[in-house]
């Protein structure tokens, strides 16, 4: 039997960059959550997937409104991830003015280096997480440096 914690240690000597997925609240907040378990999966469609925890706030939220939006943040936006990696309920200050509206409403986040709108248009359970694969219908890229993610802390390209 492998133990939970040598899976998780594994997989921290496995650098990765750093997004957060974003979607909307029955009640139209802003919502989001730090991720690494994302993936572009084709070029045509233009498809990509996350890998949710089904006991998530974001899954709730993704599951009913068939829509998320990826933002894969620059190495400057570490306080940015650290604030949608902490549990929701330590999550009291309003970042709603980092967002943007994409055309389908997703919140897109401001000055990442791409964000991207998509519509989910299949989801797979997997264990104790969702996979849904989006499709994508608004993308922007721009200038900078990627925050990555390794050892189970944040770091930079050096």
């Amino acid at each position: 039997m492998i133990d939970s914690e040598l899976f998780k240690n594994a997989w921290s000597k496995f650098p990765t960059g750093v997004s957060i997925i974003s979607s909307l609240s029955p009640d139209g907040d802003i919502h989001g959550m730090a991720a690494n378990g994302i993936m572009s999966v084709s070029l045509d469609p233009m498809l990509v997937v996350i890998s949710m925890s089904n006991t998530s706030t974001s899954f709730k939220y993704i599951d009913k409104i068939k829509k998320y939006g990826i933002n894969i943040l620059k190495d400057t936006q570490e306080n940015i991830a650290r604030y949608y990696a902490s549990p929701t309920e330590d999550k009291s200050n309003d970042k709603s003015d980092l967002f943007r509206s994409s055309n389908n409403g997703t919140p897109l986040l401001e000055d990442c280096l791409a964000s991207m709108s998509c519509d989910v248009i299949y989801q797979f359970v997997a264990g104790d997480h969702t996979l849904f694969i989006g499709q994508v219908d608004e993308l922007y890229v721009n200038k900078g440096e990627a925050l990555l993610f390794y050892n189970r802390k944040f770091d930079k390209i050096d």
